[in-house]
């Protein structure tokens, strides 16, 4: 072997490719462990419980009652009609860019870690142990269970809470202080668990995700497509679902009707309060709740559904 390697030397190349392979892994292993060690820092866990069969319903046709409206005019029922066709087409769309249960828990953990880079979690604060406290109460009561649940509090004057594929859901230090009463807290834990259960978080990653699944990821910038996806509000119809969804979970879980509306009884105090003040310097209360009005049909909208069921 003149002009070629010898055997010696193949052999020698061979186990230094290896040796650096291994490095190679070993590094990308202690870089998850790190993330992972990061991740369960922030994090509330919620030790996963047997689905309740007290109650059998299926989350994904699980539908709300339509709130009383007035005869729609000959424009209003054709802008219907145009919406229930644009739903119908995004259903199927929806069909092509299906993603599993365990697509959707990875896209939640990177997700996480962006929000970990973006927003302050209070991984110290004393009520931690109310938030699990009250999270493991509702996820004994889930009756089809879609994801293992992870709660963390997020640093915030916002009054509000979110939650995000793969069973991720955040509550604000300004909601626990606004609303410190356990029914309270369990209202809106259960509003967003609501959102996870009948799919509607996995609805908004398939939208954000269907562009690079059908045609590829050409931008290269998928999980920020997904990210600016699960941060548009709700559609109307699916808020009300999770209101009913929440409101029968959290009364399955203990929780008294009367104390469970009462969340929404003073966030319309609150909002009253605010309406003479429109234009003025606002308070941090102001600006809290303005945040979940935003994004929310209105208050007592919701509080008279739920008080009729």
């Amino acid at each position: 072997m003149k002009n070629g390697l010898k055997l010696w030397q193949i052999a020698l190349v061979a186990v230094v490719a290896g040796f650096i392979g291994i490095k190679l892994g070993l590094r990308q292993n202690q870089n998850k462990e790190t993330n992972n060690k990061e991740d369960s820092a922030e994090i509330i866990t919620v030790t996963p419980s047997p689905p309740d069969k007290g109650v059998s319903s299926q989350p994904s046709s699980q539908k709300s009652s339509p709130p009383p409206s007035a005869p729609k005019g000959p424009l209003e029922a054709l802008a219907t009609a145009a919406s229930s066709i644009l739903k119908q087409a995004d259903a199927s769309t929806l069909q092509v860019t299906r993603i599993s249960a365990e697509e959707e828990a990875e896209i939640g953990a990177k997700l996480h870690r962006m929000r970990m880079k973006e927003w302050k979690m209070a991984t110290s604060d004393s009520r931690r142990g109310i938030v699990q406290k009250t999270i493991q109460r509702l996820d004994e009561k889930r009756t089809n269970p879609t994801t293992t649940l992870k709660a963390a509090i997020v640093e915030s004057r916002d009054i509000n809470a979110s939650a995000g594929p793969g069973g991720y859901i955040y509550i604000t230090t300004g909601f626990l202080d606004r609303f410190p009463k356990e029914s309270h807290i369990a209202m809106v834990l259960a509003h967003e668990i609501g959102h996870i259960d009948l799919l509607h978080l996995r609805r908004k990653v398939q939208i954000g995700y269907r562009g690079q699944k059908v045609f590829g990821d050409l931008t290269g910038n998928m999980m920020q497509a997904v990210y600016t996806q699960i941060s548009t509000p709700y559609q109307r119809d699916e808020e009300f679902q999770a209101d009913d969804f929440g409101f029968d979970l959290a009364q399955r879980a203990g929780w008294a009707k009367a104390d469970l509306l009462g969340v929404l009884i003073e966030m319309e105090k609150d909002q009253a309060r605010m309406q003479p003040n429109a234009g003025k310097s606002q308070s941090p209360l102001t600006v809290g709740i303005e945040s979940m009005l935003a994004t929310h049909p209105g208050i007592s909208e919701r509080r008279k559904r739920l008080e009729a069921r």
